[in-house]
């Protein structure tokens, strides 16, 4: 949406050849985009929920960090994959969505703004929004019911049709570790290690592009294999948690329609909706 104000407003040239310009309207939109909301509605908790929403603990086993990373960053690679599979599919369609990507850096300057915007920022916000203010209220309610609604959220907060797959897939994932370990930092450094490699990544398709498809092709398939070999880790020697049933008499189906079709999701969709809309072009 920010980035269609830009366009009706006149800015979006400026913002579209000025790295700094583009890097501070950036941090400051998403902080009031993503930010704001997520800490009024945590404002507005109750002491008990806010202690459940902020954990921010130590994981329950620091053994096992190091293999929620590889298991969660394993699913950001499936969640690429099937983006990539929805893209072809738009793109067979006759459709091209023309928007949703950031210009890529070329300078020192540019990668550190890239890194605090794309990977430190949205690790810190969006894990406290979706896996605090969000999943954890939602409990209650069961925890699969939680880590399948706040994943959810997760894919429509991205404004973009091309991540929902991507996001929906890493939601789960992160939802499930995050609930496993007890902790929202098992969620903060996968969501930081996986962008932080997407900026870094996209830095040097800029400066060694031979050396970038180099290091995609090995880090697909290491991370990957590592992932597998985490999963099985993560079963035998992770801490034991079945995910609770919840406490709500409400059906399976009535909790999933009553939080559809709150106003807070209604919005969602309808902004996700528009921005499609704005950027999608049909071209035969």
């Amino acid at each position: 949406m920010c980035v269609i104000a830009l366009s009706v407003s006149g800015y979006y040239e400026l913002y579209d050849t000025s790295k700094a310009f583009a890097g501070v309207f950036n941090i400051v939109s998403y902080m009031l985009s993503a930010f704001v909301p997520f800490f009024i509605a945590y404002g507005v908790m109750t002491p008990t929920e806010k202690e459940r929403a902020m954990r921010f603990n130590a994981p329950a086993s620091k053994a096992m960090i190091p293999v929620t990373i590889v298991i969660g960053l394993a699913a950001c690679t499936v969640g690429n994959f099937a983006t990539g599979y929805l893209r072809s599919f738009v793109e067979a369609a006759g459709y091209e969505i023309i928007a949703g990507e950031l210009p890529a850096s070329s300078s020192v300057y540019g990668l550190l703004i890239d890194i605090v915007y794309v990977a430190a920022l949205p690790a810190l916000v969006e894990e406290f929004a979706l896996r605090g203010v969000i999943m954890q209220p939602l409990r209650r309610y069961g925890d699969v019911f939680a880590i399948f609604m706040s994943s959810l959220v997760f894919a429509l907060m991205h404004g973009n049709l091309l991540q929902i797959p991507f996001a929906f897939i890493v939601g789960i994932v992160i939802g499930y570790l995050v609930i496993t370990t007890g902790s929202i930092w098992t969620g903060v450094l996968i969501h930081f290690f996986n962008n932080l490699y997407s900026v870094l990544i996209t830095y040097l398709l800029e400066v060694r592009p031979t050396m970038a498809q180099d290091i995609y092709s090995v880090y697909n398939v290491s991370v990957f294999i590592l992932g597998i070999c985490g999963i099985a880790v993560f079963s035998v020697f992770g801490k034991r948690y079945s995910l609770r049933r919840g406490s709500s008499i409400m059906q399976g189906t009535n909790k999933f329609l009553s939080y559809v079709f709150s106003v807070p999701m209604l919005i969602a969709i309808f902004i996700l909706g528009a921005e499609t809309a704005y950027f999608i072009r049909y071209t035969g």
